[in-house]
């Protein structure tokens, strides 16, 4: 009993004399690695390293503190000698300013030292799984760049940028069909693709003219923009690279210039040519040409087969001016649709023939023709993110839209945390997407026990069921097709 207190008390010592070598004030740190604020801060973002609380401030509560050894990792990073070069020129061109040495200010402000992230985009994300995973962020931010109205602070090279990175990856989703699911806001369009088993989920913002807002400090978003943008262009050429396509694709002025969206990027297979030099090397070559067929057979046979690439098909989308034509020509494409509009580069009219199904979102229309359905951009939307063709009577022009009945992002056992709404529509928003995961048996022991729930609860919802899937869902769960006996579970 009396070894207890001494040694607590000796704990107590021992972490109280370890606490400054673990901890270090962001003063202390600067003074370490010999850069400015400025620079530290910039350092910190590219490198992935943050703040620490610790339990014992030693040196103020009102300090900003950081590991030891993430300061003793920052070091050794390349990017300080550059900080370092930045730091001389600026006091050589100032120097030169002050002796009006003007031919000198030209010639050293062509002369800064450039930034690389090759080596960070390696070290933070150790496989492409791990880079994938963090594209959301990169994602958000890029769009939001690529809108963003040019300013002295914000240079139209990265704008530009931003909007090619933009337009690059939403023709990757295209090509393989990888859009999943689509939900408007008022803060733009959110998008969840799938990309090699990883849910990637960004937000692109409303086609409006914005001002900048002073108290928001451009320069730590730009620095996260250098370095999104420097992971967006990794990840884009590992995914052009593994579909056989050159990166960067070409742009096309003249069709950008014409009124093309994202057809002003053209695309081309990537051929490999070496020269032969013996026996070995051709065999080497054979083997590489014939693995990079079979990868690429492989990845247009699970492009063909994919359910979602065959939902618009057939169908043709004419786009009237009130509407985001950007936003659903993305969504159409991404599906297997054809989508035209006035300017578009096809030369389609409203009143061609092979148009299916008109896009307007206006309360009245002077003009109808019989051989096409006309919808509101809701349509799309919520029959993408069910994977199914709704009716079409319901979201009409004119026709007060019904509430959103999907819940897109979330899985499917929280459905049963939103209200549905009963209308004629019911059964093929809800058994559409549900039965054939009945008939696969994909639903764990969790699952069935909240649908069983959601069952229960809502028992008015059960009675607009067809025989059919109401002895589905009987079948599923191994009873008779009585209601009662359904719920009673």
């Amino acid at each position: 009993m009396g070894r207890g207190p001494r040694n607590t008390e000796k704990k107590d010592r021992k972490a109280q004399a370890r606490a400054p070598g673990q901890y270090m004030t962001r003063s202390h740190a600067i003074k370490r690695l010999q850069v400015t604020l400025q620079d530290f801060r910039k350092l910190c973002i590219l490198k992935g390293i943050f703040p620490r609380d610790p339990k014992k401030k030693l040196e103020g509560k009102n300090k900003t503190y950081y590991l030891t050894k993430d300061i003793a990792f920052l070091m050794h990073d390349p990017l300080l000698e550059k900080f370092r070069a930045k730091k001389s020129l600026r006091k050589k061109i100032r120097r030169a300013k002050g002796r009006q040495e003007l031919d000198a200010v030209k010639r050293l402000e062509q002369n800064h030292p450039l930034m690389k992230l090759d080596h960070i985009i390696k070290e933070r994300y150790p496989t492409f799984t791990d880079a994938l995973r963090d594209m959301d962020d990169a994602l958000c931010m890029v769009h939001l760049f690529a809108r963003m109205p040019q300013t002295i602070k914000v240079p139209g090279k990265k704008t530009k940028r931003c909007a090619r990175l933009a337009n690059e990856f939403q023709n990757f989703v295209m090509v393989t069909h990888a859009l999943r699911k689509v939900f408007v806001s008022v803060k733009g369009f959110y998008y969840q693709a799938r990309i090699r088993g990883q849910p990637v989920t960004w937000l692109v913002p409303h086609h409006f003219s914005s001002q900048l807002n002073p108290d928001i400090d451009l320069r730590i978003m730009l620095t996260f923009l250098e370095f999104y943008t420097t992971l967006t262009g990794f990840v884009l050429f590992r995914l052009y690279n593994n579909l056989g396509l050159h990166y960067p694709p070409l742009f096309d002025g003249k069709l950008s210039n014409a009124g093309a969206n994202l057809s002003a990027l053209v695309l081309e297979q990537k051929v490999k040519e070496k020269k032969k030099t013996n026996e070995e090397d051709d065999e080497d070559d054979e083997g590489e040409k014939q693995e990079l067929q079979r990868l690429t057979s492989e990845i247009q046979t699970g492009i063909e087969d994919n359910k979602y690439s065959q939902l618009f098909q057939g169908l043709h989308f004419f786009l009237g001016r009130e509407v985001p034509y950007e936003s659903l020509e993305f969504v159409i494409r991404s599906f297997g649709g054809r989508v035209s509009w006035e300017s578009s580069i096809d030369n389609i009219t409203e009143g061609d023939a092979s148009v299916t199904h008109s896009v307007s979102d206006r309360p009245t229309l002077t003009h109808k023709f019989l051989n096409r359905e006309y919808i509101q951009p809701q349509w799309i939307y919520d029959s993408v993110n069910v994977c199914a063709l709704l009716p079409t009577h319901e979201v009409c022009v004119g026709v007060f839209l019904p509430v959103l009945f999907h819940v897109p992002f979330i899985p499917l056992r929280m459905y049963r945390l939103f209200p549905f709404r009963l209308h004629a529509s019911l059964e093929q928003r809800v058994t559409g997407c549900m039965i054939e995961a009945l008939r696969a048996n994909q639903f764990t022991l969790v699952d069935r026990m909240l649908l069983a729930a959601t069952i229960h609860s809502c028992i008015h919802l059960l009675v607009t069921l067809n025989p059919i899937s109401l002895s589905l869902v009987c079948t599923w769960y191994g009873t008779t097709t009585s209601l009662v006996s359904v719920c009673r579970q």
